[in-house]
């Protein structure tokens, strides 16, 4: 006697509740965009704040673009946490990623925006695809905590 396969197509079709709930779990993965926050201004020379910005944020990214003179930096992404896929897929794959960006606002007084952005990966895509997930909070604000007392203090 061979094993008979359940195609999930036919489940839900036949049970609505199983489409319901296959509707409400993809609204789960809608997209939140990242918003910028402003680091405090501090009164000290351009280049020797954008020196400080440089030296902050490559302290947790690896940087991929810097331009001191358009005063803009951007990050590559950096996996935040893996998720366990299961053995097919490769055990713990990565399911969370950050990267962040920062801008110059003002030359004097120093004033910078910093926006850490938080993808996820979908787990119905096998953790192939990245949804944006808004901030990553945790991650920014300990980086404008750092960069506010750097600059402060110099």
């Amino acid at each position: 006697m061979r094993p008979k396969f359940i195609s999930i197509g036919k489940i839900m079709l036949r049970h609505p509740a199983f489409l319901a709930l296959a509707i409400l779990l993809s609204a789960c993965a809608t997209a939140r965009e990242a918003t910028w926050k402003t680091v405090p201004g501090a009164n000290i020379p351009y280049e020797r704040a954008w020196i400080i910005v440089v030296n902050t944020v490559s302290e947790y990214f690896d940087l991929e673009t810097i331009d001191g003179q358009s005063g803009y930096l951007r990050s590559g992404w950096k996996t935040t946490d893996t998720c366990w896929a299961g053995i097919f897929q490769g055990g713990m794959v990565p399911c969370k990623r950050a990267k962040v960006t920062v801008r110059v606002e003002e030359r004097s007084p120093f004033k910078v925006k910093v926006k850490v952005e938080k993808e996820k990966a979908n787990p119905w895509t096998s953790y192939q695809t990245w949804v944006q997930d808004g901030n990553d909070e945790r991650l920014q604000n300990e980086i404008m905590d750092t960069l506010a007392g750097r600059l402060r203090n110099m």
